[in-house]
């Protein structure tokens, strides 16, 4: 998993588009409005800032639920964590 961040200091860990390519989907945790066009056809799920945070475990198998597959996610998931292959991209504003 990848996560880019942006808040009053700009931008953090900004997705490549290499990150963004090999996503199988993306995840928007934003409270604004996103351009979604870097993300291409991707699947895009879009919650709040603060459900991701409180909710992580649900928001990430309802975001895998987008793929058709019963793939979940394991409970112990922090959302920051970084795997070496991007499953999912996400994008926090």
């Amino acid at each position: 998993m990848a996560v880019e961040t942006q808040g009053l200091d700009g931008a953090k860990h900004v997705l490549t588009e290499d990150a963004i390519a090999h996503a199988d989907v993306v995840i928007l945790a934003a409270d604004i409005a996103i351009d979604r066009s870097r993300f291409g056809n991707k699947p895009i799920y879009e919650t709040s800032t603060s459900e991701a945070i409180r909710n992580t475990h649900t928001v990430l198998s309802s975001a895998l639920g987008l793929l058709g597959t019963s793939a979940t996610p394991p409970r112990n998931l922090s959302p920051l964590l970084h795997l070496p292959r991007p499953a999912l991209a996400a994008s926090c504003w």
